[in-house]
């Protein structure tokens, strides 16, 4: 469980960012309301497993809470936005293993939302500038229920061809539903730029196969193939949270469908082990907006992104106290479909990604546990559409290299006490940056930060 309220703040301004990296980004007006975040997650969740002869099974029961109030201070007039969310879930499987070394693995995952959603005007408030508007105290701009339900079963059989070649093979089906609950009571254009819907249900289903093939090279490495098929739904915000430049009508959409083909070579010794791999991600019938011809937005499927890499990782035990663990991925993210941005790559997309982390465990102190690790992501876009500014200087961001400092140490098999400190060097750097309406927006990393914590478990 966790019980967290924090100050809120929003991105700087390139000004701002240069002079005044603790500026919160919000205005004097906003400050003056004390905006906050206050979120509360509870998650209770039982395992029961039962062996019988060459079959297992196994049932996760869970229920999760969550509540999640903010003043949304990127809005002039700071609407206050408050919700409440209830899952029950099961997760449960059957694995059987066969008598020629194979197995084969049944289940069944289970999820049953509700979730309650309101924003409203805290205060009297008259906006200003272009649209000015005046809102007035205990406003609602929505107010409503929404019950979410899925059921996806699935099947995975692995097994051998030769005495080198295994093989998996598998499917899922999905289904999920939402069920809107509109609360308001009034429908269409409430006023604010702000759109009301009716009461409504949608739902989506999808199957994804996958399949791989593992050829062993010899007792110590392989090679492997490997195809997945995934998909996501639109939010429930995004079909019910709308505004008049939507349109209001129930548009039907096909889940976002990806494909992902991977070759990769794994090496396992004594003291070395070694993955790299080769990918390729085709996103197809992605979720956009498109405009219809009074100029009003709606969803479709209208988008393909192709995501193509290399990556590998490798864990070497140099000594019995000391092992090095280093993790990289080099990637290119391009629209290869879409109405404004095909050719273009992602923005937020950086060009690599890569994890260092050195560790200690000396044999004098059993149970303690150090670590030094180095994170760094290369350059990337601040905008799809892949601006330059007007001295033809690229819109990018050139990412950023830190170093944290990690430590644990296990008093007793109950109780373990944990620390780390991030930003050792309290190196000032972008954390994320993204150009938009015309200005570049900077949120700057945390300087040097330390947290301490332990674990009790019995």
């Amino acid at each position: 469980m966790s019980d967290l309220e924090q100050e809120m703040a929003s991105t700087l301004t390139k000004d701002l960012y240069l002079n005044d990296k603790t500026n919160s980004g919000l205005s004097d007006t906003v400050l003056a309301s004390d905006p906050l975040r206050k979120t509360q997650y509870i998650r209770l969740s039982a395992q029961w497993d039962k062996q019988v002869d060459e079959i297992h099974y196994s049932a996760i029961p869970y229920v999760r809470h969550r509540t999640n109030d903010y003043t949304a201070t990127w809005n002039q007039n700071m609407p206050a936005v408050e919700s409440d969310v209830t899952t029950f879930g099961l997760l449960a499987l059957v694995n059987i293993e066969h008598d020629n070394n194979s197995e084969t693995t049944m289940g069944l995952d289970i999820e049953l939302t509700s979730g309650d959603q309101l924003s409203y005007q805290p205060l009297d408030f008259t906006t200003s500038g272009w649209g000015a508007d005046t809102y007035v105290k205990g406003e609602k701009f929505y107010d409503d229920t929404t019950d979410y339900t899925s059921y996806s079963p699935y099947i995975q059989h692995r097994g051998s061809i030769t005495e080198s070649l295994d093989f998996t093979v598998g499917a899922r089906y999905d289904y999920a539903k939402y069920d809107f609950d509109n609360h308001l009571g009034v429908y269409g254009d409430i006023g604010h730029g702000k759109l009301s819907l009716e009461d409504r249900s949608d739902n989506f289903n999808h199957l994804s196969p996958k399949a791989s093939l593992n050829y062993h090279l010899d007792d110590n490495s392989s090679l492997y193939a490997r195809y997945a098929n995934s998909f996501r739904i639109p939010t429930a915000g995004s079909l019910y949270h709308l505004t008049t430049k939507d349109s209001g009508e129930a548009k039907a959409v096909d889940p976002e469908v990806s494909d992902t083909y991977e070759l990769g070579y794994k090496l396992n010794l004594e003291q070395l082990s070694f993955d790299t791999a080769i990918y390729y991600m085709d996103v197809d019938d992605g979720i956009v907006h498109a405009y219809n011809s009074n100029g009003q937005r709606f969803l479709t499927n209208a988008s393909r992104v192709i995501h193509k890499g290399i990556e590998f990782a490798a864990d070497w035990q140099v000594t019995t106290d000391w092992s090095i663990n280093l993790a990289y991925t080099r990637a290119k993210h391009e629209f290869d479909k879409h109405d404004s941005y095909s050719g273009n790559d992602m923005k937020a997309a950086p060009e690599y990604i890569a994890n260092v982390r050195i560790s200690y465990s000396p044999a004098e102190i059993a149970g303690l546990t150090t670590m030094l690790e180095v994170q760094s992501i290369g350059e990337y876009w601040l905008d799809d559409a892949n601006s330059s500014d007007s001295n033809g200087i690229e819109r990018k961001e050139d990412g950023y290299t830190i170093a944290n400092l990690k430590a644990r140490y296990q008093v007793n098999p109950a109780l373990s006490i944990h620390a780390r400190v991030l930003n050792i060097t309290d190196k000032e750097y972008v954390q994320e940056a993204e150009y938009r309406y015309g200005k570049t927006k900077y949120a700057p990393g945390a300087p040097r930060t330390a947290y301490i914590g332990f674990n009790y478990q019995w």
